[in-house]
C-alpha cells in the first residue's frame, strides 16, 4: 500500500525499518540470475514487484524469491507477514530506506531484516542510462510474524537460493 511521505507514523511503525544486516563473505556461493531469465519473469517495461517459488498455502518461515524491476514508491506491506528476512543475490545499484531517509545500499551477499509494516522505499542509487537494461533486485526471502536472527535463517536462505529446482 502506497504511503504518503508526509503521513505521521503510527505508534507501531519506525522511521528506519531495517532491523539487522549481515554481509556474507565472497566464499558463499550464490546464483547469478541473468538479464534474459529476469526479462522473462518481469515482462514489459513498467515497475514490478513479485514473489515466486512459495509453497502453496504457507506464508510463514517458507523460503521464496522476491524480485523488483524499476523500484517501488514509499509503501507498507500489510497483506504479508510483518518481518521479511532477505538475502540479496542480485542488486543492480539499489538502496532501501524508510522515512528517516537513512539509506542502506544493497549488494550481493547482504542479508537484512525489514519491518514491512513500517514505510519503506526501494530505489536506484544511481539513475539507469536511458535504453540500458532494467535495474533488477532479486533476493531469497523468509517472512515471519517476529524478527528472526539473520544467523538463524541464513543457512535456509543460502540453501534455498542454491536449490536447483528453484533456479532463476
Amino acid at each position: 500500500m502506497n504511503y504518503p511521505w508526509d503521513r505521521p507514523l503510527r505508534e507501531d511503525q519506525i522511521s528506519n525499518p531495517i532491523l539487522e544486516t549481515l554481509q556474507l563473505g565472497a566464499e558463499v556461493i550464490l546464483p547469478a540470475p541473468s538479464d534474459s531469465a529476469l526479462d522473462t519473469l518481469f515482462p514489459g517495461t513498467g515497475h514490478q514487484l513479485k514473489t515466486w517459488a512459495r509453497t502453496p498455502g504457507i506464508k510463514l518461515k517458507d523460503p521464496h524469491w522476491i524480485g523488483v524491476k524499476k523500484g517501488t514508491p514509499l509503501h507498507t506491506d500489510p497483506g504479508y507477514p510483518r518481518y521479511s528476512h532477505q538475502l540479496m543475490v542480485r542488486s543492480d545499484g539499489w538502496i532501501i530506506r524508510g522515512t528517516s531517509l537513512e539509506e542502506l545500499p544493497l549488494s550481493r551477499g547482504l542479508a537484512f531484516c525489514i519491518d514491512t509494516y513500517s514505510p519503506h522505499q526501494l530505489r536506484e542509487s544511481t539513475r539507469p542510462v536511458k535504453g540500458a537494461s532494467p535495474f533488477y533486485y532479486v533476493a531469497a526471502s523468509i517472512d515471519a510474524d517476529e524478527p528472526l536472527s539473520l544467523r538463524s535463517v541464513i543457512g535456509a536462505l543460502v540453501g534455498f537460493a542454491n536449490e536447483p529446482k528453484f533456479a532463476i
